[in-house]
């Protein structure tokens, strides 16, 4: 009977395999949390505030990520695409998303008279938490959207698969239960099998040659991801915020497993804010200054995860004195005005760095929500002063692993266009008296001498040394890498 005979023979022990999938690889969390922990403790002993992750000045985080071969295109092709196998990472997902997962269970039925394998049942899990809602399912590229196209019991009312698929689902909640259709078709399963905290889709194919003359179709879902926790409000419910989103891995049994004493909630709570920002485009529209969106697999580094997330909303993340600080991508006032008599050793100054750490053009992709979540690559963003000014074009690639919105990824490309300008840095040893300072301050530096009167230089390095003298790096800093006017800087 077509591709659905057989089909129990190729995905054998079914319900075997969901136990191993239940069970898959967490990246190996202990592992995680005792590289955490180890962290904690060089930050401790050694003193030394500098950024652990960061996605944001040059001096921070080096040449903003590259994409590599088969990088993120390919992450997001797989990202849509069923996976069939009994093992694969559990994943978590973050704002709006186009994916599939993992193929959980699959088993064929058959009429009460025949034994004709009409019916192929697959159960699809799509995350391993509670989402907050599954809005469409796509069969391939065919859209079918749930709060239109199916009837009361989950059958597809309209379009090609009229009458040909039925599909329910389960957003992953702790309490769950098994779905009734399965356990009364399927005497595999059983009303145990609920999949507690595990969000899935479940599908039933009814077998016609013209309707899937393909065999199985590749089957993906439109989802609204993790509920988060707004430590602003002790709210918990659905958020884009950035900044939410990096609480949340932080502070999750999933992500670095820090407890919540370890965050410093002031700067998230600003960071929060600011993400929140309305940002005006040219068509009069608004949207938020920045918005998290994609989905991170346990079985990446954290590090690696959190870089990601911080792409986002160009931050940079810190651990001082035995707290996380978080700052965005926003323009920011002068904490601290330094002047000759704070100095209490050398200072060394750079000009210009190397010529290889110099761009004047910035390109990449994004996974575009207008493009069907395709890894789509985002207007150029370059200064033709700056090439100028270099001799040539020079080219910085990047990719924006969790924005979907293309004006908000060309706000982000030109933040970073802007910030490879910034060339100056500077080495200096401070009194105690600024042993108040911070990774990620913006002070001003006076020295006349070197022809500084209260330029503004970020913080990307503190040490606080055993003479409780105070090492810094400082970089070039401008309020002005973030301006933004929609009418000269957005691409129709």
């Amino acid at each position: 009977m077509g591709f659905f005979s057989g089909i129990a023979s190729v995905i054998t022990g079914a319900v075997k395999s969901v136990a191993k999938t239940v069970a898959t690889s967490v990246a190996k969390r202990g592992g995680i949390k005792g590289l955490f922990s180890m962290g904690l403790k060089q930050f401790a002993v050694s003193f030394i505030a500098t950024a652990v992750f960061s996605f944001a000045y040059r001096k921070l985080a080096g040449k903003p990520k590259e994409p590599s071969l088969g990088g993120f295109d390919s992450e997001v092709v797989n990202r849509s695409t069923l996976i069939r196998s009994p093992i694969s990472a559990r994943q978590l997902v973050y704002g709006e998303v186009k994916k599939s997962g993992t193929l959980l269970y699959a088993s064929t039925t058959s009429t009460t008279s025949t034994s004709d394998n009409k019916f192929l049942h697959l159960v699809i899990g799509l995350a391993s938490h509670e989402l907050q809602s599954i809005d469409k399912v796509f069969f391939n590229d065919v859209a079918i959207t749930l709060s239109s196209d199916l009837d009361g019991s989950g059958n597809v009312n309209t379009g090609t698969y009229n009458g040909k698929a039925r599909i329910k689902t389960k957003l992953g909640t702790a309490d769950q239960t098994a779905d009734s259709d399965l356990v009364s078709e399927d005497t595999n399963i059983t009303s145990n099998h609920r999949f507690r905290g595990i969000a899935y889709i479940y599908v039933r194919l009814e077998f016609d040659a013209d309707i899937y003359p393909n065999g199985i179709p590749n089957i993906s879902a439109l989802v609204k991801g993790k509920k988060l926790l707004d430590f602003r409000t002790s709210n918990t419910g659905y958020s884009t915020n950035p900044a939410l989103v990096v609480f949340d891995y932080l502070t999750s049994s999933d992500g670095m497993g820090a407890s919540a004493s370890e965050i410093d909630t002031t700067s998230f709570t600003s960071s929060a804010n600011d993400c929140e920002d309305s940002i005006t485009l040219k068509d009069s529209s608004t949207q938020n200054r920045y918005e998290c969106h994609g989905v991170v697999s346990l079985d990446k580094k954290p590090i690696e995860i959190i870089e990601d997330i911080l792409s986002s909303c160009v931050g940079t993340l810190t651990y001082e004195q035995g707290k996380f600080v978080l700052k965005v991508g926003k323009a920011r006032s002068s904490v601290k005005a330094i002047t000759e008599d704070d100095l209490a050793g050398e200072i060394s100054v750079r000009a210009k760095p190397k010529r290889q750490d110099i761009y004047n053009q910035v390109k990449g992709v994004f996974a575009d929500e207008d493009n069907n979540y395709v890894a789509t690559d985002f207007p150029v963003q370059e200064n033709t002063t700056f090439q100028t000014n270099d001799g040539e074009t020079i080219s910085r690639e990047i990719q924006l692993n969790y924005t979907t919105n293309i004006a908000m990824a060309e706000r982000i490309a030109l933040i970073l266009l802007n910030q490879s300008r910034q060339m100056i840095s500077v080495n200096m040893i401070c009194k105690p008296t600024l042993i108040n300072l911070s990774v990620g301050d913006v002070v001003t530096l006076t020295i006349s001498k070197l022809g500084f009167s209260s330029k503004e230089f970020l913080i990307t390095s503190y040490t606080l040394n055993e003479n409780l003298t105070v090492s810094l790096t400082l970089q070039e800093y401008s309020s002005t890498v973030y301006d933004y006017n929609s009418a000269s800087n957005q691409t129709t």
